[in-house]
This record gives C-alpha cells, sequence and structure tokens, in this order.
C-alpha cells in the first residue's frame, strides 16, 4: 500500500515545532552557560587526550592506569610551567587589565561627628609637607569649621594622581580646643607591605577604624583609596592628541572631530565591556576549585565512561539506522578531535611566535599580550587585527611612540606570514572555512555574552557545530544512496 505523503499543513506545524524547539534549547543555553563552560572545557581536553589513552590501551594497559599516566604527565608539565612562567604571567595579566580599567579619580569620605556639649572650631584643614600632593578636598569647607554639640560633618576627599605610582599624605586637622590629628591617605599600594607603608596599620586594617579626638569623633584614622591614575585608554588618547598637534594637515581632515576625546570615551567604555565581562565569567567560573578538581574530573568520566555512553545511546536507535549512527559518531569523533588538536597546536605556535617577537623588540606585557596574540588566532580575520591593535595600544600607552608600533607591525606581519604559509596548511589543513559574516557574528554575539572570553571561543565552538553538521549530513546522503 502507498505511503500517504504529509500534508503541507503538517509539514508546516513540525518546521513551527522545530523552531520553537530551538529557541527554547538556545535559551536554556544562555540561562545556564555559566555552568556548562567547565563541561566544555573537559569535552575539549577529552578530545585532545584522547588519541594518546587508546594509544596506551591499545598497548596492553588498562583503560583507568592509561588515563591516569596521561593526566598525570599532562599535569605535572602543566604545574612545571606554572612555576616558571605562571606568576609572572598571572602578575602581567592582572596589572595589564588593572591599566585599562582603572579610575582617574577615586572619591573617599570622613566625617567628624562633635560629641560634646559645646561648640568646636576648627581654624586649619590642611597638608603636611606636602604642596603636590595628588589627594585634595572636594568643595572643602570655610575655615574656621564650627561643629555645633551633635552636629555631624562630612568631608569628601578625591586622589587623582598623575601616574600609577604609590602616593602617601597626610590631612592636618588643628583646633585650639584639641590635640592636633592627622588623616593617613595612601592609594596606588598593590600590596599591604609595600615599601613606604606602616604594615602594621594599613595590612590589619587599623586604618578603617574611628578615633575619638577629645569631644569630636573622626570616622577613620586613615584611608586606602586603592588603584587610580590615568588608564592605558587615556594615555593612548593622549599620545594620539599630541601627534594630531604636530601633523597640521591630519588635523585639518579631522575638521571639528576629536579623535582623541572619541578615543578616551569609547576606549573606556570598550575596555569595561570587554574585560569588564570577562573578568565576570572567569571570577565565577574559574575558580581554583573548578580548574583544580572540576574540568579534569569531568574529562576523566568522558575519557573512561565515553565508549559505553555512545554504545548506551546507540541501543535506542532502531536497527534499520544502527550502521548509519554508528558510522556518523565515529567521523564526527574523527573531525573534531583532528580540529581541535591541529587548533590548539596553531594557536601554540602563533602565541610562542608572538610572545617571542614582542619581547624582542621590548614591549611591555609582552606575555600577555603574545598569549592573547595566539588564541585571538583562531578567530578568522579578527583575530590577527586584535592582536596587532592590543600590542599598539600597549606600545603607545607606555610610552614606545609610533616607532615601537611600527616594530610592533612589522612582527606580526612576519608571523601572519609564517601562519597563512606554512601552519594553516599542515596543521590546519582542513579548514572549517566559515563565511566573514558567520564569524562576525558568533565573535558579536560571543563578546556580549561573555566579554573578551567569549569572543576568543566562540569561533572554535561554532567550527565544531559546523563539523558536526558536516558529517550528519554527509553520513545521511551516503546512506541514502546505498538504499
Amino acid at each position: 500500500m502507498e505511503q500517504e505523503k504529509p500534508s503541507v499543513f503538517g509539514r508546516q506545524i513540525k518546521f513551527f515545532g522545530v523552531l520553537v524547539g530551538l529557541g527554547v534549547f538556545i535559551w536554556f543555553i544562555l540561562e545556564i552557560k555559566g555552568t556548562l563552560l567547565p563541561f566544555a572545557l573537559a569535552f575539549v581536553l577529552a578530545y585532545i587526550l584522547a588519541p594518546l589513552v587508546d594509544r596506551l590501551e591499545g598497548r596492553g594497559l588498562n583503560r583507568v592506569l592509561s588515563i591516569l599516566i596521561i593526566f598525570i604527565l599532562v599535569f605535572s608539565a602543566l604545574v612545571l610551567g606554572a612555576f616558571k612562567a605562571g606568576t609572572k604571567l598571572t602578575a602581567e595579566m592582572f596589572e595589564l587589565s588593572e591599566q585599562f580599567l582603572v579610575r582617574e579619580k577615586v572619591d573617599r569620605e570622613i566625617s567628624l561627628v562633635n560629641q560634646g556639649f559645646e561648640d568646636i572650631k576648627i581654624e586649619t584643614i590642611g597638608w603636611v609637607a606636602n604642596n603636590s600632593t595628588p589627594f585634595y578636598l572636594v568643595d572643602p569647607p570655610n575655615l574656621p569649621l564650627v561643629l555645633y554639640p551633635q552636629q555631624q560633618r562630612v568631608l569628601k576627599i578625591r586622589f587623582a594622581p598623575p601616574n600609577t605610582k604609590p602616593k602617601e599624605a597626610k590631612l592636618l586637622f588643628e583646633s585650639p580646643a584639641l590635640p592636633q590629628f592627622e588623616l593617613r591617605l595612601r592609594g596606588n599600594f598593590s600590596s599591604q607591605g609595600e615599601k613606604g607603608s606602616d604594615t602594621p596599620f594599613w595590612a590589619e586594617g587599623v586604618y578603617d577604624d574611628s578615633i575619638q579626638v577629645e569631644s569630636i569623633l573622626f570616622s577613620k584614622r586613615g584611608i586606602d583609596f586603592g588603584r587610580a591614575g590615568p588608564s592605558m585608554i587615556t594615555r593612548l588618547s593622549d599620545e594620539v592628541k599630541k601627534w594630531l598637534n604636530s601633523v597640521s594637515w591630519l588635523k585639518a581632515i579631522a575638521g571639528g572631530f576629536n579623535i582623541a576625546d572619541f578615543i578616551r570615551e569609547k576606549g573606556g567604555f570598550l575596555a569595561e565591556k570587554l574585560l569588564g565581562g570577562t573578568g565576570g565569567v572567569l571570577g565565577g567560573v574559574f575558580s581554583g576549585i573548578t580548574i583544580a578538581a572540576l574540568v579534569p574530573f569531568i574529562a576523566f568520566l568522558l575519557l573512561k565512561e565515553g565508549k559505553h555512553l555512545t554504545r548506551s545511546l546507540i541501543e535506542f536507535v532502531p536497527n534499520a539506522y544502527f550502521e548509519l549512527c554508528l558510522n556518523l559518531i565515529h567521523q564526527i569523533n574523527g573531525q573534531i578531535g583532528g580540529y581541535l588538536r591541529g587548533l590548539i597546536l596553531a594557536t601554540t605556535i602563533v602565541g610562542t611566535l608572538s610572545v617571542s617577537g614582542l619581547m624582542l623588540v621590548g614591549l611591555p606585557y609582552a606575555l600577555p599580550l603574545g598569549l592573547l596574540a595566539g588564541v585571538a588566532n583562531m578567530i578568522p580575520f579578527l583575530g590577527p587585527v586584535i592582536g596587532i591593535v592590543s600590542s599598539s595600544i600597549v606600545a603607545l600607552a607606555t610610552g614606545g611612540g609610533f616607532g615601537m608600533v611600527g616594530q610592533v607591525l612589522v612582527i606580526f606581519v612576519i608571523i601572519q606570514l609564517i601562519d597563512n604559509i606554512l601552519i594553516q596548511p599542515i596543521v590546519l589543513a582542513k579548514s572549517v572555512d566559515l563565511h566573514p559574516l558567520t564569524v562576525l557574528f558568533v565573535v558579536l554575539a560571543g563578546g556580549e555574552l561573555m566579554g573578551l572570553l567569549g569572543m576568543l571561543i566562540a569561533v572554535p565552538m561554532t567550527g565544531i557545530i559546523k563539523v558536526s553538521v558536516q558529517a550528519i549530513n554527509q553520513g545521511i546522503k551516503r546512506y541514502k544512496a546505498q538504499l
């Protein structure tokens, strides 16, 4: 009997159902993206290590023992690398990120309360032996400052340094009715025990305690303003402004458009968007427990139980499609594994070349910038631009001038020639070949969801999905051709 063809209405219902299901799936993924990231990392780690584990198992070793041997070797190498370069890399990464996100000024408040029964007249509020202090009073009160009984007065103090060097100062309060009181201030100290500071006073939190000076209660003994100063974006803007003023024809072309102010305004917003979003994700996901235990544990289970899990899933497949599904799984595993291993090898080579080249020309923060260039190279078209722009910004902002920028450009041009002529054809012979518009869309979407980290992993994840879909499509076509 001839099988009845589905109606147009039935096909529309199915299509609508697929769209709704896809929308719900995407919404669910976005809601739990923070939870999924450790599983994604474990998935990548398992795919990278699977061939090594299979090879040891093929030589007669137990699979669990094979996994443990590979894990011990890999993590021993990681620990060794962390001891060698991890401390410097971490310090430079945090410092570089802070240089982009640092605020130009920080405001703090101190309150004075007259707890006595008589008026108190404070005749002097001034700085102790420091005429060029970066600390100053916002809306300083008219002197003498009279505090009536039970009256509170709040003073706002601002820290706006010209650079990010550590600064200290003392604010003196003098009154005929009171002993002198010195409010201690400091800013841009990276650690509690840094040279030039009184370690117990700051490290033990004494500065944050209130202090009673006769009938006046000061809310704090001292104020630590944290980090402040001109950010990388501000210094870049100043360098561009100087350059434009020295080149009259460029200034004429720009007309009324102020490029330096545009960089200061939009660059600060972009840095906050990218680095701030990334910091949020990293702070929530990449905790010590996640890195040290969760990701390796999940990867261990995937390596140990992966084949059993595949068999369990295939058992639910009807016999008519059993061979098709088995072949599809084998093809997908091979293509995804090859793609990931090739991608990581290419990233490692480009990152190593970038770090070496930037160190050769003497660029500050060469280690994190070179690694960023290597990781960003995973993004087609935009990756090299990210490496060049970020390194050029640091070169200008740290006083290297346009001469240093020129050297950075030469380094990256050489690296891109090596990448396109040697690395890509050999290491990534089977390129995913994403359309430029697709790359742009997924990069922007990743940046919106997870900041810089999202931009970096968006293209590889899209490549994995495309490789999987291509393998499924080819398998179905071959299956239909055999019927």
